[in-house]
């Protein structure tokens, strides 16, 4: 991201925009350049709790959706509990969950979920096109949720 003439508060949104996409690489630039500005890590912290918790609110959100649907407790499970994937009985399973699971990581933009995934469907020798295929899904539902967003900045601006 070229930042050399944002302003301060430019600065904080792309900080807080890098914080809910879970893009560690911008959120670092960006970090970096707001500490060149002057701008007090207080305000940085600030700027990323927003960008944590915009990310958070859908996935509490899905939480309770899937309690409803489907009678569970997720909203209580605990995060430290881990992925289940780590839980699978065979390798069929576990080749299964790992898929979902790289799909959900470019849903989610997040590169480290992404790298594990991959890495152990290469370990379980899963084929290049299947992963691919997994890679493309999940980027689709992310640029699904991105052009909702857009309509709802569209119908927002309309109105006014």
């Amino acid at each position: 991201m070229k930042t050399l003439d944002a302003t301060p508060i430019e600065l904080l949104i792309a900080a807080g925009a890098a914080s809910a996409g879970n893009l560690d690489g911008l959120l670092g630039e960006t970090v970096e350049e707001l500490r060149k500005n002057g701008v007090p890590d207080e305000d940085i912290m600030g700027a990323l709790e927003v960008g944590r918790a915009v990310r958070e609110r859908p996935a509490t959100a899905m939480r309770e959706t899937v309690d409803v649907l489907l009678g569970t407790d997720l909203t209580r499970r605990s995060p430290e509990a881990g992925c289940p994937a780590q839980a699978m009985p065979d390798e069929d399973a576990l080749r299964s969950m790992m898929l979902i699971a790289t799909g959900s990581a470019m849903t989610a933009n997040c590169a480290p979920c992404l790298e594990k995934a991959v890495s152990a469907l290469v370990g379980l020798g899963v084929d290049d096109g299947d992963i691919r295929r997994a890679v493309e899904i999940g980027l689709e539902v992310r640029d699904r949720a991105g052009r909702r967003a857009d309509d709802v900045l569209n119908r927002l601006a309309a109105a006014a």
